[in-house]
């Protein structure tokens, strides 16, 4: 069985100092009779007690009978939760395809590839909703700083600089949704008139109107991969987006991957620190056995 994921760094094992016994049979450890260490709870057990029954990037490694009950435990219950997550997903996409069908058919106004898209969007959604009520991910916060909201809003003004470059696969809204053409009589952004030439255009995103010049073709639609460029995509798997939907999508991503870079930051921090105090107790122990040969002599 693999327990790399179970596995402890040296630093957080138990010192061998601190204990005369075995946790299991209790039997004193003597010259002969040595100390080994559990590699997942880092306990100190005689030989007998933690053999080397467990499999760690392909080498054997000593695990006491207690850690290798619970982790094999540990593993059976995530295969019986992963296989009920698949038959709740299952379900639900059971059910979607069953609800886009009676949409299709219910409302001819509305095409088959936006219906599509919606199905795909519902399910992209309720996978995520899945995957935090079981704790797998948590939701992203968007409190930051005021250096750090700095610092995303200077990424987003530069990109802002030519976001008709943009390439992001967002999801649309429903066509029923859109503003209708009535209630439109000039452009939002440029307050330009609409007339014969200058026509109408509708935000895939928010579903408002704007002229040709303020929503450009800029967002992909989902299921596109993103690392094809939109100058080599057809056209009709590209979309309109006005400039405050690319900026509030932009200023989402920045800070999401600002949110990275500081959890990282946080992480090697810690590690450094973690690393430190194991250096400075290895540091410690040296010593102190150094001045026991000293007094022996």
């Amino acid at each position: 069985m693999d327990v790399s994921s179970e596995i402890i760094p040296e630093f957080d094992w138990a010192d061998d100092d601190s204990v005369a016994n075995c946790r299991t049979c209790s039997v004193k450890f003597t010259w002969k009779k040595r100390r080994h260490h559990c590699r997942i709870c880092g306990d100190i057990f005689c030989e007998e007690c933690s053999p080397p029954q467990a499999m760690s990037r392909f080498e054997l490694v000593r695990v006491c009978d207690s850690c290798i009950k619970k982790t094999m435990a540990k593993k059976a219950q995530e295969i019986r939760d992963n296989a009920a997550q698949k038959k709740k997903l299952k379900a639900i996409r059971k059910d979607q395809q069953v609800s886009a069908v009676k949409v299709t058919t219910s409302d001819e106004n509305i095409s088959q590839h936006q219906n599509m898209q919606q199905m795909k969007h519902k399910q992209m959604m309720m996978q995520r909703a899945i995957a935090v009520e079981s704790k797998e991910i948590k939701e992203v916060e968007k409190d930051f700083d005021p250096k750090t909201k700095k610092v995303i809003e200077d990424n987003v003004n530069l990109f802002m600089k030519d976001w008709r470059e943009f390439e992001y696969a967002v999801p649309q809204i429903n066509r029923l949704k859109w503003v209708p053409d009535e209630e439109g009589k000039e452009c939002l952004k440029c307050n330009a008139e609409f007339t014969d030439s200058i026509r109408r255009h509708h935000c895939r995103v928010c579903g408002r109107i704007y002229c040709d010049n303020c929503s450009p073709f800029v967002g992909l639609a989902c299921g596109i991969s993103m690392s094809q460029s939109h100058r080599g995509v057809d056209s009709s798997d590209q979309f309109r987006m006005c400039e405050e939907c690319v900026r509030a999508e932009v200023t989402t991503r920045e800070g999401d991957k600002q949110k990275a870079k500081d959890k990282a930051k946080k992480i090697e921090a810690e590690t450094e620190r973690r690393r430190d105090e194991w250096q400075k107790a290895q540091d410690e122990r040296d010593e102190k056995q150094k001045s026991n040969w000293t007094n022996l002599q």
